[in-house]
């Protein structure tokens, strides 16, 4: 189920991208880029709401010791989806706290931790697909209104509209990135998904510029993207212990913002020199080269409980 319940979140992605590109319509076009910058900064709020409403990770608290919060908030959860608790707290703390103390106590995990013997090829493989991933989403997607103009003819506002519209789709269909990696498979899906990403601007940008077909193409486009995300934040953190999730996230993140930083610089080089076509040969292949790294070396998580993902 896990793969179904981290896609319905990510589907927030597309949304905040549709958010943004309505902004771009109702805002950019009429008021200049300026306002929209401005406008940028007002997701910060977030932050405000997500600590004084999200529950701290249970796993989480154990790894600290604070089994009795952790009993806590798992008996909050029990009692608000099951409508009752399944074992009383306090033999639930006795519980998890032989379990700590069968347990080796073990230190702090690094991001040097991370490339240790058993651990450096997860490392790499997420790392890789993360680079190729944001490199090439960012690529096509902060360009993407540009190319609508110049390339297949599209009027700023209408190019805005129906990007929005594109990631509305795509965050109704994230869900369905769940239910692929659940079924299928988190690998298979993951490759497949880079894969069909590669090939769609291909036809966006050599047919786009009939109406219709060019319209179909640009939906599809943005599902893909919300596909490529669902699946994505489902596979990487199974890769990780949990001792080292939060420290193996921060980093093969920190390689996707070198990426998603890369890719719009790069393609404004490569658009000016070589063309738009050259920038989605670029594209394919790093998205190739990701497909091939995670099918050999990446390990298959689907229908694994986390404690036995971690053993192996």
């Amino acid at each position: 189920m896990r793969g179904r319940f981290v896609s319905v979140f990510n589907a927030c992605f597309s949304l905040g991208v549709a958010l943004a590109y309505f902004l771009g319509y109702l805002v950019v076009v009429p008021f200049g880029w300026r306002w929209g910058f401005a406008i940028g900064v007002l997701p910060i709020l977030m932050f405000f709401v997500a600590k004084a409403t999200l529950p701290e990770s249970v796993r989480y608290l154990l790894e600290k010791g604070k089994i009795e919060e952790a009993v806590r908030i798992v008996e909050q959860i029990e009692k608000k989806i099951l409508k009752r608790v399944t074992v009383p707290f306090e033999e639930a703390v006795k519980i998890e706290r032989e379990a700590a103390a069968s347990q080796r106590k073990e230190s702090r995990i690094g991001i040097a931790d991370l490339f240790t013997r058993g651990m450096a090829r997860y490392t790499i493989v997420v790392a890789i697909a993360w680079f190729s991933l944001q490199y090439c989403v960012y690529a096509i997607m902060v360009w993407m209104p540009v190319v609508l103009r110049t390339e297949l003819g599209f009027q700023l506002a209408t190019g805005l509209s129906f990007l929005a519209l594109g990631s509305l789709l795509g965050a109704a269909a994230t869900p369905l990135s769940g239910i692929a990696a659940d079924t299928i498979g988190r690998k298979i899906s993951l490759c497949a998904i880079f894969t069909i990403y590669g090939i769609i601007p291909y036809f966006l940008f050599l047919l786009g510029r009939d109406p219709a077909l060019g319209f179909v193409l640009l939906m599809l486009t943005l599902i893909v993207v919300g596909l490529i995300n669902g699946i994505v934040y489902v596979y990487s953190p199974e890769n990780f212990p949990t001792k080292a999730r939060g420290a193996g996230m921060g980093f093969v993140t920190a390689v996707g913002r070198v990426g998603a930083i890369a890719g719009p610089t790069i393609v404004g080089f490569i658009y000016s020199v070589a063309g738009f076509i050259w920038v989605l040969h670029v594209n394919i292949a790093l998205l190739l080269f990701g497909t091939i790294v995670v099918w050999i070396f990446g390990r298959e998580t689907k229908g694994r409980v986390l404690e036995d993902i971690e053993s192996s």
